[in-house]
């Protein structure tokens, strides 16, 4: 089985059964807008204008990215 959560696509809904995108909690979660938001800013995210809206609207706080090759 393979459980796959994508995130976005080319600010499309999606909804169909077995696949929604954007996940219907996504704008709820920092953990996955915060490094979206590092590669992908302005990519549109439907129902929330841009990933950095998103993310402005979501406390973050306590979400670090994690860097390979620290200590």
């Amino acid at each position: 089985m393979l459980d796959l959560d994508l995130l976005l696509y080319g600010g499309q809904r999606i909804d169909l059964p077995g696949l929604r995108v954007p996940h219907p909690h996504l704008h709820e979660r920092a953990f996955a807008p915060v490094p979206l938001a590092e590669i992908a800013p302005a990519e549109p995210f439907p129902g929330h204008g841009t990933v950095a809206d998103a993310l402005r609207a979501v406390d973050a706080a306590g979400v670090e990215a994690l860097v390979a090759g620290t200590d």
